[in-house]
């Protein structure tokens, strides 16, 4: 079965025409030359990427967005992602790196799930200012002269510096982060999400997400819902129906192999969970695309 790929970091060099070496990040730089050839798939790795000049319309969980530079845009792991198309002035820097490689030698191994712009649509795309541009310019320079260089404490360094820069983002998307505090419940929604889209396609009950926080579903379900406006049930729902119609997309699967991707054990289950939420079946779905 055809499921929408899954690219680790030795792929994505393989992309772009590198020897796929294991060094837990990647640097380069796009033009409309070398644009970006990842048709609809998700990564294995973080990104963030910096908008020179230009635009580019980028496709997240099936949702188009328009980014016209200059602009910071960062995307955590397991997000369907397909880049439609860019503008013939598109230039842009992208880092992409391991969740392993950033936590390696740090005190707390969650704390990529603390760095909202990974997981909030709204702040996901930051249009900046110039001076904000040339802060910016500046961290991704030091990486990419990093990079080229294969001297000791190097992979310290450049890990250091996607550090600061993830910090950057996050003082750019939040008028208050000097100030405030990631609370307890913005933890748990935060990592709600992350072990959501880990797990969403074998575990599709709240209970299940709320034990891997050793926190009661009741509790869990209250803070979720507190923190989002919406139940974990339906968070969860709405992850396996973007999935499901994301499948139903390519015709080569079949309506029984969608429902065993994503963790349905037959047909009818599947089918009976897609109509209630939406009012018709996968196959009127599908039929509706043509």
């Amino acid at each position: 079965m055809n499921a929408i790929p899954l690219l680790h970091i030795t792929e994505i060099q393989k992309n772009l025409g590198r020897d796929p070496i294991s060094c837990g990040y990647i640097y380069q730089r796009f033009s409309l030359a070398n644009a970006p050839i990842f048709k609809a798939c998700r990564m294995d790795v973080y990104f963030i990427a910096l908008l020179h000049k230009g635009s580019l319309t980028l496709e997240t969980d099936l949702v188009s967005h328009v980014i016209r530079s200059p602009a910071i845009y960062a995307m955590a792991p397991a997000t369907i992602r397909n880049i439609t198309s860019t503008s013939d002035d598109f230039d842009c820097e992208v880092i992409f790196f391991e969740e392993a490689f950033f936590v390696e030698q740090m005190a707390d191994p969650t704390i990529l799930n603390r760095y909202e712009c990974f997981y909030n649509e709204n702040r996901s795309n930051t249009t900046i200012s110039k001076r904000q541009f040339k802060n910016f310019s500046s961290y991704f320079n030091m990486i990419r002269e990093k990079s080229e260089l294969d001297v000791k404490y190097n992979t310290e360094i450049i890990r250091n510096f996607i550090q600061i820069l993830l910090l950057e983002v996050a003082t750019t998307n939040s008028k208050n982060s000097g100030k405030n505090k990631f609370t307890h419940n913005q933890l748990v929604a935060s990592t709600f999400n992350k072990n959501l889209e880990r797990s969403y396609t074998g575990n599709h009950q709240v209970k299940y997400y709320a034990e891997l926080q050793n926190l009661s579903a009741k509790y869990f379900s209250r803070i979720i819902q507190q923190q989002t406006g919406k139940t974990a049930g339906d968070i969860i729902d709405e992850k396996i129906m973007l999935e499901a119609r994301a499948l139903l997309k390519n015709r080569a699967l079949t309506i029984k192999e969608i429902a065993q991707l994503i963790g349905f054990s037959d047909a009818s289950h599947f089918g009976k969970f897609y109509k209630n939420l939406t009012g018709f079946s996968p196959q009127q779905y599908r039929k509706s695309m043509n």
